[in-house]
């Protein structure tokens, strides 16, 4: 039997056949990408130097729509004194937010979120990029007065 030499673009057509490069398709993301239930955490600083962490849970529609609720921790520093903390002390709040969403083609967007505690409602503003398909998102807060970033795990039940 004659082995006959394949052409380089014969071989290039095996291999990516075999890497499955030719029939993936392009992920496109939407607002539903993001939808049900999420935990998430974050942590940062402020601008004085006051610490920030907070854990909670979100939930999303996948219309553009998320609430939920979170445990916030602040300071010690000037944002404390804020929160009934001190420049020796830190405080923690119980907080409920609401949020609208936008979801770029590509996994990036951004949120605007209403957060209320006992201290009186205040604004957010985050970016986020979707990772492993909607079960997670990164995000930073995009506020001038902190940095801050975290992650959201999609919740589920075993």
């Amino acid at each position: 039997m004659k082995w006959k030499p394949l052409s380089v673009s014969a071989l290039a057509l095996v291999f990516l056949a075999a890497s499955g490069l030719c029939a993936q398709a392009s992920v496109q993301f939407t607002d539903a990408s993001i939808q049900g239930s999420f935990g998430f955490a974050f942590n940062g600083t402020f601008v004085d130097g006051s610490a920030t962490a907070a854990v909670g849970s979100l939930q999303a529609d996948g219309r553009g729509h998320a609430a939920g609720d979170r445990t916030l921790v602040v300071g010690p520093g000037a944002f404390s004194r804020l929160c009934g903390g001190s420049a020796t002390t830190a405080c923690h709040l119980a907080q409920t937010f609401e949020c609208t969403y936008a979801v770029n083609s590509d996994g990036t967007g951004t949120a605007r979120c209403n957060v209320s505690s006992p201290f009186g409602t205040t604004q957010e503003t985050l970016a986020f990029v979707i990772d492993r398909l909607g079960q997670e998102f990164q995000l930073i807060g995009t506020d001038p007065q902190a940095v801050v970033r975290g992650v959201a795990v999609k919740q589920t039940l075993p």
